[in-house]
Order: C-alpha cells, then sequence, then structure tokens
C-alpha cells in the first residue's frame, strides 16, 4: 500500500491548498509524465489517476487547476459528471 506523503506533499496557500507531486518513473512514458497511480476501491472499483504535472491547486471546493495535465480513468472518470459545468457556472 502506498500512503499520501510518499506521494505528494501538501501546502496552505492563499486558503488553497498547494500539491506538488513526486516525480514517479515509469517506461515509455512521455515527457510530461510525473506519476501514475491506480486506485483500488471495495476490492472490486478500479481507478486510475496520471499526473503530466508537478504541481496544481485545488480550492475548498475541490475545484484543481491544471486540469488538462490530470488525466482521470475507471471508477473515478465515471462518477465526474459534476466536471462538465465550468466553474463559474450559476443560475441568473
Amino acid at each position: 500500500m502506498t500512503h499520501v506523503g510518499d506521494c505528494f506533499s501538501l501546502k496552505d496557500t492563499l486558503g488553497m491548498k498547494a500539491v506538488t507531486v513526486f516525480k514517479k518513473e515509469k517506461n515509455f512514458a512521455s515527457k510530461q509524465f510525473v506519476a501514475e497511480y491506480s486506485v483500488l476501491f471495495d476490492k472490486r472499483k478500479q481507478s486510475k489517476i496520471t499526473f503530466n504535472t508537478g504541481s496544481f491547486y485545488i480550492d475548498p471546493f475541490g475545484n484543481y487547476t491544471n486540469t488538462d495535465t490530470i488525466l482521470f480513468a475507471g471508477e473515478f472518470s465515471k462518477s465526474r459528471t459534476a466536471d462538465l459545468l465550468p466553474l463559474n457556472y450559476g443560475i441568473e
């Protein structure tokens, strides 16, 4: 099992969390590749997250920067319907 502290460092910055992703070597990876992690939930729901960035920020609502360089697959990607709305979405 991998612990979060072995993969990332977190720092409070201006009301947000600054996340630094630790580099993880992988054969045949693109030049932008930083790290990739598999997540198994409930012994049957598999997901994968790929980071093509070494750092990003998370706001208090869970929104994150660098959305084009953080890729989700598996169960994570199936349950991300709310991400289809823009951050400034509102009812007028």
